[in-house]
């Protein structure tokens, strides 16, 4: 399920029923095949231009879940309805409320989970790497760690000295 951002644009000469008759039809769709995260009510605004020759529509934006066919059946009652004048609907790239509110709440408790996880993961590392470099001390040398090369140079001078 993808999270959707549909903005429509009523009539501004509807009366309050049909408005909501209107409102209640396109809750019931989303709800059929989705999940309604919220309604932001705008109200009525001027409009950027004149569309059907109006001046003003009724804006509404609704937040839902649901699958790709929703917005496909949200854009045929659009197109059927003459009275919702404009309305689009777009894939909202950005986190909502609800997603945000259920992530927090999942992320917290699993990061608890991997914190203690990571814990026990890092401290076996660190003691391996400790034996390994008290392992390489005592063949190289106690006191100072020598490169490969300087251990060749030094074992060919022992062999032309003998």
């Amino acid at each position: 399920m993808r999270a959707y951002e549909a903005v429509f644009i009523f009539d501004p000469e509807l009366s309050e029923d049909s408005v909501t008759q209107l409102k209640e039809r396109i809750v019931n769709t989303i709800n059929s095949s989705g999940n309604l995260l919220g309604i932001d009510i705008w109200g009525k605004r001027k409009l950027a231009y004149p569309i059907n020759k109006k001046l003003e529509g009724i804006y509404y934006i609704f937040e839902f879940m649901g699958d790709a066919t929703l917005p496909k059946e949200l854009k045929r009652l659009t197109t059927i309805t003459e009275s919702i004048i404009r309305s689009m609907i777009v894939v909202n790239e950005k986190k909502t409320k609800f997603e945000v509110s259920k992530e927090a709440t999942e992320v917290g408790s699993s990061i608890k989970m991997k914190d203690s996880e990571e814990e026990k993961e890092d401290t076996s590392e660190i003691t391996t790497s400790k034996v390994e470099l008290e392992d390489s001390n005592d063949f190289i040398g106690s006191d100072s760690i020598e490169s490969e090369e300087s251990v060749e140079i030094i074992e060919e001078d022992n062999l032309k000295g003998e």
